[in-house]
């Protein structure tokens, strides 16, 4: 494609290339949310004091322990306590979970990707931060398989490691929920 197509009322076109086929997927799931699941933002600022001397103690029997890794363990147990958050509506039906698939959002260069812990419910924070750290490191190599990064029941995104504080999330379709873990201080 010529650039001379965008260049209108003085913008200056930078580069023009054809989406990834990864970026094209992520924006066509973000615009399903946005037009087919009811977006709610509540923001709370919890005391983390504990969360984080609880992950200092675990971190010292393992390294691979982080914050998103302890609240993947905590969200397990969440999602099997309230199964409506680990819920869909496919088709016109409230699909709920026996399954608690863990999404963790993982920020690259091209954009944010995820990686699913499968039955989270079933892990102690151990697994779950080995899992993670492993699947983690194979999604910036990309060489976590696709089927890796699909199946989540709900996601987490640690916006805080860009230093953010609160954030509009777009809820991963058909999943009813999302968590967005701001700045931990």
């Amino acid at each position: 494609m010529s650039n001379i197509q965008y260049e209108e009322y003085g913008k200056r076109v930078h580069t023009c290339e054809k989406l990834h086929s990864v970026r094209k997927f992520i924006g066509d799931k973000m615009s399903e949310s946005l037009e087919t699941i009811p977006q709610a933002s509540p923001y709370f600022e919890l005391e983390t004091d504990a969360l984080l001397s609880a992950k200092n103690t675990l971190k010292a029997h393992n390294p691979n322990v982080t914050v998103t890794s302890a609240v993947a363990r905590i969200m397990a147990t969440i999602l099997r306590d309230y199964p409506l958050l680990n819920s869909a509506v496919i088709d016109g039906n409230l699909v709920t979970y026996a399954s608690c698939n863990v999404g963790v959002g993982v920020g690259l260069d091209k954009g944010i990707m995820m990686t699913v812990i499968r039955e989270a419910q079933e892990k102690d924070v151990f697994a779950i931060s080995d899992e993670l750290k492993e699947k983690t490191d194979q999604l910036k190599k990309g060489l976590l398989p696709l089927n890796e990064m699909k199946g989540s029941t709900f996601t987490i995104s640690s916006i805080g490691v860009q230093g953010i504080r609160y954030s509009t999330v777009i809820i991963n379709p058909p999943e009813t929920a999302m968590l967005a873990i701001g700045v931990t201080e």
